[in-house]
C-alpha cells in the first residue's frame, strides 16, 4: 500500500527540522541563512507562508512563501533529491500558488543559481518564464536567475476544476 502524501502548514514543531532540512538541500557554496530560527520566524509570520509535504507523517519536503498586494515570493523550495522525481516540489509550488491566486495576487517570482539549469527547468515546466539576471545576489557573489508566473485561474488545474463546480450552484 502506498503512503498518501499531503500538504500542509508548517507548525513551529517543525522548524529545527525543516532549518536542518533545508541546510542538507541548498548549494554547499552558500553561507547557511535558513537556520531553524530563521525558519521558525517565517512560520509565524503573517506574510509567508511555510509548507510541508508529508508522507507517512514524515515530513519530505518544504517550501516558503512571502505574500505582498502585488505578487508573491517564492523564498525556498527543500526537497531532497532522493525524493524530487516524484513530485513532490511541483504539489508544494502549486499549493502556495493557489493560496496566492485566492489572495488576489497575480504574480510569483522565484530566483534560481545562474547556474542551477536544472533548477530553471523545473520552473519552466510549471509555466514559469526567465525575467531577470541579478548579479550578486546570493552571498553579494553568485548571480540569479529571476523567473516569474503570472497565475490566472486556468494555470492551476485544481483551482480552476473547484472553481466550475463551484458556479454550478450559483448558475
Amino acid at each position: 500500500m502506498t503512503a498518501t502524501r499531503e500538504i500542509r502548514l508548517a507548525t513551529t514543531r517543525d522548524a529545527t527540522y525543516l532549518g536542518n532540512m533545508g541546510r542538507r538541500t541548498i548549494r554547499d557554496s552558500l553561507d547557511w541563512s535558513w537556520s531553524p530560527n530563521y525558519v521558525l520566524g517565517k512560520i509565524e509570520s503573517a506574510d509567508t507562508n511555510v509548507a510541508v509535504a508529508t508522507s507517512a507523517g514524515k515530513i519530505i519536503g518544504f517550501a516558503m512563501m512571502k505574500y505582498s498586494l502585488s505578487h508573491a515570493h517564492l523564498q525556498l523550495l527543500a526537497v531532497p533529491a532522493k525524493k524530487s522525481q516524484f513530485g513532490v516540489g511541483d504539489e508544494l509550488v502549486e499549493w502556495l500558488e493557489k493560496i496566492a491566486l485566492l489572495g488576489g495576487t497575480t504574480f510569483v517570482y522565484v530566483e534560481t543559481h545562474i547556474k542551477d539549469i536544472e533548477a530553471r527547468e523545473f520552473y519552466h515546466r510549471l509555466g514559469y518564464k526567465s525575467v531577470q539576471h541579478i548579479p550578486r545576489y546570493y552571498n553579494g557573489k553568485e548571480t540569479a536567475i529571476r523567473l516569474a508566473k503570472e497565475l490566472r485561474v486556468t494555470s492551476i488545474p485544481f483551482l480552476n476544476n473547484t472553481l466550475k463546480s463551484t458556479a454550478k450552484y450559483y448558475n
